[in-house]
């Protein structure tokens, strides 16, 4: 009977996950629609040719002009903001979630942008501005939390700031 409850417990922990990454790649596919292609492109590019010929084929002008176009910090933080709103409006309050499944956002944020930021610099030796943990700063500021602080109010050391 236990061994049947928890394989149920089991498979219902991972139907939550899958679905939870799948909603979460969703939000940020949605609010940063123009990077995630760009950053897909040059991905499959890259694994096709190699980091020296992808400017071939997404020249570093078009790079650049997009990065600069989607990417900076008032941009940023205003789309963060709006999948914040949108998570507010997905999640009611009674629930819990939003604080949880927001968490989780924040770490696939942290993930894709820290691999966008490897190969915008192993491409195109660009350097993204906001950074990865910059992002994770701006997502924290849009919560109303004071960033690199835990909810105990202790500081958050870098080395938990990449494990949230």
């Amino acid at each position: 009977f236990v061994r049947t409850i928890q394989k149920q417990i089991t498979g219902a922990s991972v139907i939550c996950k899958q679905s939870t990454d799948a909603y979460l790649g969703w939000m940020i596919k949605r609010e940063f629609k123009a990077m995630h292609s760009l950053f897909s492109n040059i991905s499959r590019i890259r694994k096709d040719v190699g980091d020296a010929d992808v400017p071939i084929h997404v020249p570093r002008a078009q790079f650049v002009r997009t990065i600069q176009k989607e990417s900076s910090k008032e941009i940023m933080k205003e789309k963060i903001g709006v999948v914040y709103a949108r998570m507010e409006k997905h999640l009611s309050d009674g629930g819990g979630l939003l604080p949880v499944a927001w968490k989780a956002l924040v770490k696939v944020l942290y993930e894709w942008f820290g691999r966008w930021e490897k190969l915008s610099t192993s491409c195109y030796k660009f350097i993204l501005e906001p950074s990865a943990i910059d992002v994770v700063r701006l997502a924290k500021a849009a919560t109303g939390a004071t960033a690199g602080k835990r909810p105990d109010g202790k500081a958050e050391s870098r080395k938990n700031f990449a494990s949230i």
